[in-house]
């Protein structure tokens, strides 16, 4: 799931192979996208709401416009399914990442899509990936659930971290680029210092994470769970409260540009948008 950057809508996935744009404000669906041969993965509202990337089990990246109008569909950019996939703080570039191990980096340029020179090969499966706020670096998340960093230009491993025992399914950069968050397998949520060995981890999740992702002011974390709620964290790894009413798996969860709402998808086919605050459910989306 992703937010719009005036919070006025929601772009989500679905194993249908469909994309769909909801105006929160109205409480409807404003469109849907038509899918390709199978399930889509991912889906990104580019910073400024310029473009929407959308990555696919089918091993595709397509990038359409604010009218979602068509810029470039790229064919087999991985040999396997693109797992990650995040826009950089300029909205210029686009990281993509494989179960092959490979980590793409695309630049937009005049409208196209086109690789820059360098493809990078990791020794495993790679599931996620998050930029640096300044864009300079990568990280990524692991199957053999290691976390690393990269230099986004060359590709070079600059650092690591081995907190998990089990894949680590999503990272997220805080916004003042001082930690990193990993959400794994292992049913708990780290959280890494850069610059240093503080570790801080995030328990309570009684089964697997999908993801994890920042508040905008990089003081809340938010964790999306197999045991069908989203967690908000603080900093220092205490759960604030738990959102509950998701009748199957929590896939995502993300706040909005304002900080004041996180949007939530589940394998229930319904998205609930809660108010981050006190926690009420301020509304359901249906369509999926």
């Amino acid at each position: 799931v992703s937010w719009s950057p005036d919070g006025r809508r929601l772009a989500t996935t679905s194993i249908d192979a469909r994309v769909r744009i909801y105006d929160f404000a109205k409480r409807e669906l404003e469109r849907s996208l038509p899918g390709r041969n199978r399930s889509v993965s991912r889906v990104r509202v580019a910073p400024g709401g310029q473009r929407i990337a959308i990555a696919g089990a089918d091993r595709s990246l397509r990038v359409l416009d604010a009218s979602c109008a068509p810029i470039a569909v790229l064919e087999d950019v991985h040999p396997k399914a693109v797992k990650g996939m995040e826009w950089s703080p300029d909205g210029q570039r686009l990281a993509s990442t494989s179960l092959d191990g490979g980590v793409a980096v695309w630049v937009i340029d005049s409208g196209a899509l086109a690789p820059i020179a360098t493809r990078f090969q990791r020794p495993v499966g790679v599931y996620a990936v998050t930029w640096s706020p300044d864009g300079s670096r990568l990280a990524i998340g692991l199957e053999d659930g290691d976390v690393e960093i990269l230099d986004a230009s060359s590709g070079a491993r600059l650092s690591g971290c081995s907190d998990h025992p089990e894949q680590v399914y999503c990272v997220a950069w805080s916004p003042d680029g001082e930690g990193i968050a990993s959400a794994s397998r292992d049913a708990t949520v780290s959280l890494h210092a850069q610059g240093g060995d503080r570790r801080i981890a995030c328990r309570g999740h009684t089964d697997l994470l999908f993801s994890t992702s920042w508040s905008p002011d990089g003081t809340l974390l938010a964790s999306s769970s197999r045991d069908r709620t989203t967690r908000i964290w603080d900093r220092d790894g205490r759960c604030l409260r738990v959102l509950e009413g998701h009748g199957l798996s929590v896939w995502d969860a993300r706040f909005s540009l304002d900080g004041k709402r996180i949007a939530s998808c589940s394998f229930d086919t319904t998205i609930r948008v809660y108010d981050v605050l006190g926690g009420e459910l301020l509304g359901s989306l249906l369509g999926h």
